[in-house]
């Protein structure tokens, strides 16, 4: 459920070097958000926090937009 910050990477292997956002150079990074399933832990709490309805929208919509491992989200994925 990871993304590079500069949304035109898809990939994690690509997602190095800097880019121009508004101006500036940003260095290119990997964010793997809080909810995940990158472990049994993370697993674990995400489970939880689904199971007590606590912010279960934003990480339905970022499962739905999952690819695969190490791919960025795709909006309204269909696989």
């Amino acid at each position: 459920m990871g993304h590079c910050n500069d949304e035109k990477m898809d990939l994690k292997i690509n997602c190095k070097g800097k880019f121009i956002l508004q101006g500036e150079k940003i260095d290119r990074e990997w964010i793997v958000p809080f909810n995940n399933f990158d472990n049994v832990m993370w697993s674990m709490i995400t489970f939880f926090e689904l199971a007590t309805l606590e912010g279960w929208p934003n990480t339905l919509l970022r499962i739905v937009d999952s690819q695969g491992v190490d791919m960025g989200p795709k909006k309204d994925n269909r696989l």
